[in-house]
């Protein structure tokens, strides 16, 4: 391994990784992706809310995670739709944490836990080009946080005062003697620690890693097709609808009132469209009979269609207009 300013990068270039390389639009830069270290590449999960079970024994707070293979889980609290803030935010926390890019992999925050522990992450929603200027002070005092965590778990061990250890390159190091400890040596013990008060963030000058253009984190799992989207999620008893289109422009509907033999209003469990679907509390429908009143609507709907609109007086109704536009139109 050679390293380049803070980011560790690979010099063994494999087939596979050539690959990755050669498609991506940032071409040699994807070697700061994160594939190239013990973590692997990061996920665009069709969960956004989280794995809500799960729990980290190196997690020192909500926003970073540290695994015994050095490996580091940044939460994003965002959604990433192009505009790139699921780089920019890990970025702006790895400035501060002193971790190696090579290990950071992101992943959603828990929506649930947001709620839970008081918007731990803030603001959720995804718009107006607001993630980092709505979350970039915040992450970056996490990642100052657990830096400082990290540490005081590595002074305690070595029982020296913490103003002689510095943290660089996922190692914290006691300068005095030149002894090291790896983050994932230290992310359990760091996780119990607690600071008297938030570490300082650090001055723009003194910035040695915002402000890098590097590879964006999820145009590879674009790429390659692991990137997950809401219309890939399917979970155990889901139902599906499909809106019925007309196949040409300005059709109208052939059929009259909805018939409820072909189209009953029921749940596929069985049963009628009443309460709140799989049971109480299922996400199905968010009130009792809301499904069997929006069925009545939409046959009601269907049935206007039947009915001949009134012709105001002194207006007749003629035959429908030959020509380009009358020639498209027909019943579907």
């Amino acid at each position: 391994m050679s390293r380049e300013g803070p980011i560790m990068t690979d010099t063994t270039l494999s087939r596979r990784r050539f690959i990755t390389t050669a498609l991506t639009a940032a071409g040699g830069l994807a070697l700061g992706v994160g594939i190239a270290g013990p973590a692997e590449a990061a996920s665009l999960g069709v969960r956004p809310w989280g794995d809500e079970a799960k729990r980290y024994p190196g997690e020192i707070n909500a926003w970073v995670v540290i695994e015994p293979d050095d490996t580091v889980i940044i939460r994003y609290g965002r959604a990433e739709m192009g505009q790139g803030s699921f780089t920019a935010l890990p970025q702006i926390l790895t400035e501060e944490l002193e971790c190696d890019w090579a290990f950071v992999k992101p992943e959603y925050a828990s929506a649930n836990r947001n709620l839970k522990e008081n918007k731990v992450y803030g603001s959720l929603a995804t718009g107006g080009s607001r993630a980092v200027r709505e979350t970039g002070e915040m992450v970056q005092q996490a990642g100052a946080s657990a830096r400082e965590r990290l540490i005081a778990a590595a002074a305690k061990r070595w029982d020296v005062p913490a103003s002689e250890c510095s943290a660089a390159m996922s190692k914290v190091t006691h300068k005095p003697t030149g002894r090291t400890f790896r983050f994932g040596e230290l992310a359990a013990d760091a996780a119990a620690v607690k600071l008297d008060k938030e570490p300082a963030l650090k001055r723009p000058d003194q910035y040695k890693f915002i402000g890098r253009r590097l590879a964006r984190l999820d145009v590879p799992l674009k790429i390659n097709g692991s990137a997950k989207y809401g219309i890939d999620l399917d979970v155990p008893g889901m139902v599906c609808a499909a809106i019925i289109k007309c196949p040409v422009f300005g059709g109208t509907v052939k059929i009259g009132r909805r018939r409820r033999d072909r189209f009953p209003p029921r749940h596929p469990s069985g049963g009628q469209a009443q309460g709140r679907g799989r049971g109480r509390g299922g996400p199905l429908f968010p009130w009792p009979g809301c499904a069997q009143r929006a069925a009545d609507r939409v046959g009601s709907r269907a049935g206007r269609h039947d009915r001949q609109r009134p012709v105001p007086q002194g207006i007749s109704r003629g035959p429908r207009p030959e020509g380009r536009r009358g020639a498209s139109r027909r019943q579907c």
